[in-house]
């Protein structure tokens, strides 16, 4: 039985980035440098799309993920970015 290709097609949008960074103070420090990057790209064109949370303990992390989805019912798309050890 012969197969046709395979197609894929898809739309995404979103309208913030959400970087959330649990990493120990003696990782590499690749979430703040990413932080600074898209906000030297989007300064101009989307000031504040980059949105930057430290975060240090684990109920702290869900916290973060409470504010994130509480934004969300009001309009938030945002693509989500966590760093992890």
């Amino acid at each position: 039985m012969a197969h046709g290709a395979l197609s894929f097609s898809s739309k995404f949008s979103n309208n913030s980035l959400v970087i959330i960074d649990c990493l120990g103070g003696a990782d590499l420090q690749t979430a703040i440098h990413l932080r600074d990057e898209i906000d030297d790209a989007m300064s101009e064109s989307r000031p504040g799309y980059c949105r930057y949370f430290k975060v240090t303990s684990a109920s702290g992390f869900f916290d973060i993920l409470e504010l994130i989805n509480t934004e969300a019912q009001s309009g938030l798309r945002p693509i989500l970015h966590i760093e992890l050890t």
